[in-house]
Parts: C-alpha cells; structure tokens; sequence
C-alpha cells in the first residue's frame, strides 16, 4: 500500500492512494537521475491501455517512485522483498503490506521518505 501526501489534506486525487496485489509488481528500477530514489514497476492497476506506436507493451507500468536516504537502494529493495516474502499470519494484519503512507508516517523501513505515484490511464471503451 502506498499513500502519499496529498496537495489538499484529503486522499480525494488520483494516485493520492494506490494498493494492488503483490502479483501485479513487475520489479524495481532507477528511472531518474538522483542518488535518492527508487521506483516499483507494477502492471497498470486499470486494466489495458493504450500503446503508442513507439512503445512495447512491457514499457507500460504503473510507477510508484520512493524518496530515499541517499544510496540505500538495496537495503530498501531488500525491506520491501522482505515484507512481501514473510508469512500471512491469520489475525495479524499481515495480509496487507505498508511501503509507504506518509500521510500517517508508516514505512516499510526508515530509509523512506516519501512517495509519488503515476498511475497509467485505462484505454478508453
């Protein structure tokens, strides 16, 4: 689950909330530049979309981009696999698992900061 800050106070945007099963995530990934991000591919949450003519159909994901310590991309990849490859224990609330909520300031590790989500618009009917 990921919740980030939203603009108005009010989870009321899109991607201000995102939550998708564990078998929809595809991998992590440096998109950016920066010592301080990381980025979790998912497939798109809404269902097929459309595909411009330069792109394959793998190049599309929903993107959840995390603020992290500066160069700690392993430890985080290695708390989010962590929490991901540990048991649901029935009654524990672990059949959900927080990455990110900024919003309340619960992470996954400390090394988290912050959260921002794209989230890849359906095709049209």
């Amino acid at each position: 689950m990921f919740n980030q800050t939203p603009a108005n106070g009010q989870v009321d945007a899109r991607g201000d909330f995102y939550c998708v099963p564990v078998s929809k995530f595809r991998g992590f990934a440096q998109t950016g530049t920066t010592r301080t991000e990381i980025t979790l591919l998912f497939d798109p949450a809404e269902g097929e979309i459309e595909i411009a003519s330069n792109a394959y159909p793998s190049d599309v994901a929903d993107q959840v981009v995390l603020t992290i310590t500066t160069d700690t991309h392993k430890a985080v990849a290695t708390a989010i696999l962590n929490a991901i490859q540990s048991p649901a224990i029935e009654g524990s609330g672990r059949g959900f698992i927080v990455v990110a909520d900024v919003v309340n300031s619960i992470f996954v590790t400390s090394e988290i900061t912050g959260v921002a989500v794209t989230i890849q618009a359906a095709a049209a009917a």
